[in-house]
């Protein structure tokens, strides 16, 4: 049940080099693991700390873009969900999507009720 699981995520830490090809843990891996992120987070993370120690970059400038990107790719697709809500909410819509007679006369009469 876990086994595949398992296996998608150590192939995960492999390839962003967390883990080594036996499965143990690298010094890479082991300063990763102060990031309670995802591991390709936390890998982007590590690297900029790098960066910030040898001086190569603007500090500030380089955690900057890090922080927008991790926040960005954080996302699966914030356009669509917040137009589905949006729609969602503007139409009364249903369960399914669709707007039945009932909700819009039961809409209909408690705004009436409100007026009076």
């Amino acid at each position: 049940m876990y086994g595949d699981a398992l296996d998608k995520e150590e192939c995960c830490l492999k390839s962003v080099q967390a883990l080594d090809k036996d499965g143990r843990l690298t010094p890479l891996g082991r300063a990763m693991a102060h990031y309670p992120m995802s591991p390709c987070h936390s890998r982007m993370f590590t690297v900029i700390q790098v960066l910030i120690k040898k001086k190569s970059f603007r500090d500030n400038l380089v955690l900057a873009c890090a922080v927008a990107a991790a926040a960005a790719l954080s996302l699966s697709n914030p356009f669509v969900r917040q137009f589905e809500d949006s729609h969602k909410e503007s139409h009364d819509l249903n369960e399914d999507g669709n707007i039945t007679v009932i909700q819009k006369l039961e809409k209909l009469g408690r705004d009436k009720q409100k007026e009076q």
